[in-house]
């Protein structure tokens, strides 16, 4: 200490070296002189207050052994090492943050400026450090770090949510990582189900409680969602809310779950520490919050994609059996069946003339309901006039889309259908918020207004009430009942017409053209949309198409009846082969027959593809292995090896079927088709070159329109639907023709990356 003190005054003279002791006394920072061995020089009394000791008992201890964490000791003698040692040390560690030891054992962080005690002639004896208390700001830094930490693992969790397959898993996923990845002791997950909060996962101690009310009055879960706010009980011993859900919990914190709007559950965790919580603690579990509001809406928003496509995937399928019904009472049959199949236990198709009124029981057709529940509907059946109310401006405010959804709880709505509706058959705990006597119905009207029928449904099979997102499916499916049921009862007329055909065979053309006018007129009534009039525009070649074939099959039946007879007798040997021949000549005709349908069917329907890679070469050879090929026409592939295309297989060899038929017809005396392949731009190229007959400039503008074609037969819906698949693949179709020189179609496709 001499020499450094000698040190000190030889650089500043005694009053001021005084000066400065007093000074270091005054500054509210703590001021410590080393020698080169790190014992403790000089202290200022601050340093003294921040250690706990007094100036005696701290000069000439050593500075690292005494006043330093054990755990950071060696590391630090060797930064005072450095420092001391050369004069580039300094300058690294003139700035340096380290904890210090007080004498009753606690830690305080200090920030460290240090300078060398330096003679004139440039020999260091030690080493001037003044250092600030920033332990408070560190404690801060530790806990931001901290939080920024648990924020990383949480962005990171939500990542891992979002691959949860179903809710439950999403429960699980959420309770481990309150537990695991932020730390919490015990968390649960609660699910709002009717009128109770239920526990849908855990971890940490068995709840006490496995749901509650939400009309109590108690219970933090109950609160958060009833205020939609996170709420927090730091002791929870003197809360009045609280509810023991745990035992021994001190600390609760709960927040509500938002889906699209409403209240989906809670999340809660709890701890049997006092203040447990801070607000680092309730930001992290709002966050989570968030990220499991999201991923339960992208699951259930998966889950009604899947659903909303099963159902859609349910009325193709019904719309192809209504279509094939011979019979109108069958028709209706499948009407009600293809609604019953999108979540509905009963299902009630009222048929209704101009003034709503039901003719006769026949006309009341149902999905789901006993023998007696239709006797009750008939014998109760409400009058056209009371109908005309219930679907007036008065009920507009019921109005959900197109259908009228009554609730229970509107007693003055309910009035107008007592003594005429159903008993429902559901059971309180099969249903969420659809009330047993909650009503839900619709009119069956066609594009003029006119209204044919009255459908109703109950007892839904989610037990959930109606929205308009919920029933979309059925909303698609009413207009399409509406017109199955005009063209079901025209269908029956014509039929009954036909009977009448047959008694009056000398009127018999007279009144199918009656007939014919009829329903081209009703057709034209009904079919208002554009796909619709392009159904009823083919109706005229379809039934020519059809008639031909009809009356061929007609003449075949016949003569094998006459064949039949001869083989009877025993009279005629070649019988067996020209029996053989007639049923080959119906094959065929029944084939046209279904290929015809097969367009329509194509043409009405959404196309949905699916892609793979496919090898051109082989997919030619397969198609071309499907189509008869005349000896008089030479097909020539010029396709690359490897050549690939991204299409839907099943798809596209209709079109290729399509393309190459149509070449062959086009070359009645022979011909090449030359089938080779390109790449322009962004696009892979199929080219089909033939040398037919050509095709005349004022057509080649048409020949993608339905309805177009210059042939005796067919109803001019291929091309029309090769166009729509190529388009569904995202590519073009394009034609080029010369009269006399053949014709050259170009299929283009996307090259995708």
């Amino acid at each position: 200490m001499a020499e450094l003190k000698k040190e000190l005054e030889e650089t500043f003279n005694l009053e001021e070296f005084e000066s400065i002791r007093k000074y270091f006394d005054l500054i509210g920072a703590i001021v410590v002189v080393l020698d080169l061995r790190g014992n403790v020089r000089f202290i200022n009394g601050f340093g003294c207050s921040l250690l706990e000791y007094d100036s005696n008992e701290i000069i000439g201890r050593n500075w690292f052994d005494n006043f330093i964490p054990s755990r950071i000791r060696r590391e630090l003698k060797e930064v005072f090492s450095r420092i001391i040692s050369t004069r580039d040390g300094v300058k690294k560690y003139h700035y340096y943050e380290n904890p210090v030891l007080t004498k009753s054992g606690r830690e305080r962080v200090i920030a460290w400026n240090n300078i060398l005690i330096e003679s004139k002639d440039g020999q260091i004896f030690g080493t001037l450090s003044t250092g600030l208390d920033i332990t408070e700001r560190a404690k801060l830094d530790t806990m931001e770090k901290a939080f920024e930490e648990k924020l990383s693992i949480l962005n990171y969790f939500a990542s891992t949510l979002n691959t949860a397959k179903s809710l439950d898993e999403v429960y699980e996923y959420v309770v481990d990582g309150l537990t695991k990845a932020l730390g919490f002791e015990y968390a649960m997950f609660l699910v709002i189900e009717k009128d109770k909060l239920k526990v849908k996962a855990y971890r940490g101690l068995k709840p006490l409680i496995k749901e509650m009310s939400l009309s109590s009055q108690k219970g933090l879960t109950v609160k958060a969602v009833r205020t939609l706010k996170t709420v927090v009980s730091n002791d929870t011993w003197s809360d009045r809310d609280y509810v023991e859900g745990v035992k021994g919990v001190r600390s609760e914190l709960s927040t509500p779950i938002i889906v699209n709007d409403n209240v989906y559950g809670v999340i809660d965790v709890q701890s049997r520490k006092v203040n447990a919580f801070t607000n680092e603690d309730v930001k992290l579990v709002e966050i989570l919050a968030t990220h499991t509001s999201t991923a339960i809406s992208n699951i259930e928003r998966q889950t009604s994609l899947e659903k909303q496509y099963r159902q859609l995937s349910s009325l193709m399928q019904f719309s192809i059996e209504i279509i094939r019904a011979s019979d109108l009472r069958t028709r209706l049959q499948k009407v009600v069946e293809a609604i019953e199949s999108l979540g509905w236990r009963r299902v009630v198709l009222s048929l209704r003339d101009e003034n709503l009124e039901i003719g006769s029981p026949e006309d009341i057709i149902t999905a789901g309901l006993s023998e007696e529940e239709r006797r009750f509907l008939w014998e109760n059946r409400t009058p056209g006039k009371i109908w005309r109310e219930r679907l007036s401006l008065n009920f507009n405010r019921y109005k959900v889309g197109q259908f009228y959804y009554i609730p229970y709880e509107d007693q003055s709505a309910q009035e107008y259908f007592t003594g005429s509706a159903l008993d429902s058959r559901l059971s309180p705990e099969e249903t969420v918020d659809w009330h047993p006597q909650d009503l839900l119905y619709a009119p069956l009207t066609l594009p003029d207004g006119r209204i044919v029928g009255i459908l109703s449904v109950d007892d839904p099979v989610d037990g959930r009430r109606p929205t308009r997102y919920s029933l979309a499916p059925l909303e698609l499916f009413l207009n399409y009942a509406a017109i199955a049921i005009e063209n079901a009862q025209l269908i029956q007329k014509l039929e009954d017409a036909q009977k009448k055909l047959k008694e009056y065979a000398d009127e018999l053309e007279v009144k199918v053209k009656e007939r014919t006018k009829e329903l081209v007129e009703a057709q034209e009534r009904l079919l208002r949309s554009e796909r619709l009039a392009t159904i009823g525009e083919v109706a005229a070649s379809v039934g020519h198409d059809l008639r031909n074939p009809l009356q061929v099959i007609l003449y075949e039946c016949f003569a094998l009846e006459n064949l039949l007879e001869t083989i009877s007798r025993g009279n005629d040997s070649k019988s067996e082969s020209a029996v053989k021949q007639h049923l080959q000549r119906i094959r065929e005709q029944i084939n046209y027959m279904n290929k015809i349908v097969s367009d329509l069917q194509d043409y009405g329907r959404k196309i949905t593809i699916k892609t793979i890679k496919v090898d051109l070469n082989n997919f030619v050879k397969n198609v071309l292995s499907t189509i008869k090929i005349p000896e008089n026409v030479k097909v020539v592939v010029e396709v690359p090896p490897e050549f690939t295309l991204d299409i839907d297989p099943e798809m596209m060899k209709r079109v290729f079927v399509n393309i190459i038929t149509n070449a062959i017809q086009a070359m009645p005396e022979g011909g090449t088709l030359t089938i080779y392949s390109g790449i322009e731009g962004d696009k892979k190229v199929v080219y089909f070159r033939d040398t037919g007959i050509g095709i005349p400039k004022e057509n080649l503008d048409k020949i993608f329109q339905p309805l177009f074609t210059t042939k005796a037969k067919g109803t001019g819906l291929g091309l029309a639907v090769c166009k729509r698949i190529v388009e569904a693949h995202e590519g073009t179709i394009e034609v080029e023709s010369e009269v006399g020189r053949g014709t050259v179609f170009r299929i283009k496709i996307p090259i995708k990356s």
